[in-house]
């Protein structure tokens, strides 16, 4: 089976990029500014190997279960797993090094999710990796964290990705490390690796691709990560070509006149392409599979 895309026809209205692969077909609409609450992430970080920290947090009221929740146990899904993940989509030009801190204790006294993250920070930093150095997690050189994520069991139950800038909040140093944390995911203890997956993808700079919600960007369904709709489970969907052309991972290809085009699944190591239809060219059916 293979998939023609014919152009003939019909005036395109509307600029957008195409992924058509053989298992999951689809179009996004979508635009090609920057997305207004996205983080803006140096291009620095978008490249290369990348270091992510992840701070595992309970509290005195509500402490892990030491017998499942061993740090081992999220070692397990999301060390390799995230790394292989990025790896894949990125088509080898990004990965991340996973490192998962040992529990730390935060008083149920600190409520607010900037305080109680900041605290499990510092505490982390002082007992449960004493061998690492701040500059690690700061390689744009801009004085914040990079990638932090906060496991915290007393976390709502839906998982957010937060800046506190954006709220309000001024930045400060975390003690003995010189360096600011600023954008974090926030979230429950999860070793689902397409829900912290997702999460570290607001962290790269993509917004919410939901079905319908009013403020996000998109209405894709199941056909990217960064949708609210997807599954959990396995399989899990590749990132949606806009997703890639915004990383940086993905070069789309112009098509600017009338023809025939196969196009090859994006989601393979070796073939996927990303084509971009010009709004000058008229086509008839968007999708022909032959």
């Amino acid at each position: 089976m293979r998939n023609v895309l014919k152009l003939m026809g019909l005036v395109v209205s509307l600029s957008f990029i195409l992924l058509s692969p053989t298992i999951s077909k689809a179009l996004s609409v979508l635009p090609e500014s920057p997305e207004e609450g996205a983080r803006k992430v140096s291009s620095t970080l978008l490249q290369g190997k990348q270091n992510v920290l992840i701070v595992l947090v309970d509290s005195p009221k509500k402490p892990h279960s030491a017998g499942n929740d061993k740090k081992s146990y999220y070692e397990e899904a999301l060390v390799s797993g995230l790394n292989n993940y990025y790896k894949e989509v990125s088509y080898g030009k990004f990965g991340v090094s996973v490192r998962i801190t040992d529990w730390v204790n935060v008083s149920d006294t600190i409520s607010d999710k900037h305080e109680r993250a900041r605290k499990a920070l510092d505490l982390a930093w002082g007992t449960t990796i004493p061998v690492l150095w701040p500059n690690d997690y700061d390689k744009d050189g801009n004085g914040e964290y990079d990638f932090i994520l906060i496991f915290d069991t007393v976390a709502p139950t839906t998982s957010e990705v937060t800046s506190m800038e954006l709220e309000g909040v001024t930045p400060k140093p975390i003690p003995g490390t010189g360096k600011k944390l600023n954008w974090y995911a926030y979230m429950r203890p999860s070793r689902e690796l397409a829900l912290v997956a997702h999460e570290f993808g607001h962290l790269l700079g993509l917004l919410d691709m939901y079905l319908g919600i009013p403020g996000t960007i998109g209405n894709i369904g199941r056909w990217g990560l960064m949708s609210a709709v997807i599954d959990w489970g396995m399989p899990y969907s590749h990132l949606c070509a806009y997703s890639k052309v915004k990383l940086g991972w993905a070069t789309p290809i112009e098509l600017d006149q009338s023809g025939d085009r196969i196009i090859k699944a994006a989601e393979l190591k070796d073939y996927g392409s990303v084509y971009r239809i010009s709004t000058s060219i008229t086509f008839d059916h968007p999708l022909e599979t032959a």
